[in-house]
């Protein structure tokens, strides 16, 4: 039987925080469908160390969803534009309002950038991060 190494582990414990706000915030539907179905905790950007390389602040309740298996399939296999599109303007939306506070721009989130890397950037530069033992993005003092 494998042991959990470190990472495992803390991933267990953010895992076991998080998961039940982006469920609450989902009302326990697919953020992709909107259908009761078994969900799925979804990186909408990739994990850490993978994807957009975005770091920890990609387990944070803004970067991530409740997928069912067909939605989670779709946006990790790149074969739902139309839902990925749609899941990274939300994320990157609610990671915006809940850091630096920007409104949407005009036009709403349609006219929000795709630019993942620079606007999670812009969040890291304003001095937010993702605390590891608190599970939450935070402000340095």
């Amino acid at each position: 039987m494998k042991k959990k190494g470190k990472r495992g582990l803390l991933m267990d414990r953010i895992r076991a925080n998080v998961w039940p706000l982006v469920l609450r915030r989902a009302g326990y539907l697919c953020e992709g469908c909107k259908g009761r179905k078994p969900l799925e905790w979804a990186h909408v950007f990739g994990r850490p160390g993978s994807g957009f390389c975005l770091g920890a602040i990609a387990n944070s309740v803004e970067l991530t969803t409740a997928l069912c298996r067909d939605c989670h399939n779709g946006l990790d296999r790149g074969t739902d534009a139309v839902l990925r599109n749609r899941l990274w303007v939300t994320a990157l939306v609610r990671v915006v309002e809940a850091t630096i506070g920007l409104a949407p721009p005009p036009g709403g989130s349609k006219a929000v950038s795709l630019d993942v890397r620079g606007t999670i950037r812009m969040v890291e530069d304003a001095g937010w991060s993702f605390d590891e033992d608190r599970c939450e993005l935070v402000k340095a003092a």
